[in-house]
């Protein structure tokens, strides 16, 4: 029975995905319970669908509306729902490619070249987003942590469930800044290097932090299943003095 129902919706997400009227082996299981056709039916609730979705990504993506404006972010968006087969269906983590289609437009010429900075800001706003529905963490195990420790055993931290790292050779979080809160509103300047985030959750708030290139590089290594000895083993990290501030902000929450 789970296998039946399993195939029918991969087949009605099939139908709506795909702008065809060729879905005769779909459509005659539908049962006719109106007087309007399966095509119709099916067409109503993909507009439905699309409008959902559209309403979705003007609430990720504030910001970037702003800057595009209305009716170019509703003609950007509406391609990317119309044309999009990849996707969550639950719509508060819709969008995540948001900023791949962004680049797609910009690799193409379709979207001024004044606009690249988009495809960075973009993934920055879809973290803070994220950041909002991320699972609550747990309470870091001192205990345990320490019993490692004097076990020598190896030890693997984890970041929280919320964290998330950005580098970009933009001012990403200023123009973020600008444009979200008035009062920071003002001229933008370039800058030097790369500029390196880190998005989390503070309480029920989606938060930011500007970090240094020893934490972010700390943090990535973390996140790509370094233990604490591989991590000490490396002189370019200063883990000592950045390790007691992970913990105390709760990026990091517990040991694998």
């Amino acid at each position: 029975m789970l296998k039946v129902l399993q195939q029918h919706q991969s087949e009605f997400a099939c139908a709506l995905v795909h702008h065809q009227s060729t879905h005769e082996q779909f459509f005659r299981k539908i049962t006719k319970t109106s007087k309007i056709s399966p095509q119709l039916a099916l067409d109503i609730y993909r507009n439905n669908t699309h409008g959902a979705r559209l309403k979705s990504l003007e609430i990720t993506y504030p910001v970037c509306r702003k800057i595009l404006g209305n009716e170019t972010f509703h003609l950007i968006a509406q391609q990317y729902v119309i044309e999009g087969t990849e996707g969550s269906s639950d719509l508060n983590h819709f969008g995540e490619s948001f900023n791949l289609h962004i680049r797609s437009l910009l690799a193409a010429g379709r979207l001024a070249e004044e606009y690249c900075y988009l495809t960075d800001l973009i993934a920055f706003e879809y973290k803070m987003h994220d950041a909002y529905y991320a699972d609550t963490d747990p309470i870091f195990p001192f205990k345990q942590f320490e019993q490692k420790v004097d076990n020598g055993q190896s030890i693997y931290f984890k970041t929280s469930s919320a964290l998330a790292l950005i580098v970009s050779e933009y001012p990403v979080y200023e123009i973020w800044r600008s444009n979200k809160e008035q009062q920071h509103a003002g001229e933008i300047k370039p800058i030097d290097g790369k500029q390196h985030l880190l998005v989390y959750r503070d309480e029920y708030k989606s938060s930011i932090a500007v970090i240094n290139n020893n934490e972010y590089s700390i943090l990535k290594a973390i996140i790509n299943n370094l233990s604490l000895q591989e991590i000490i083993n490396n002189t370019n990290f200063d883990i000592n003095n950045v390790l007691p501030v992970l913990i105390t902000n709760r990026w990091i929450v517990g040991i694998k």
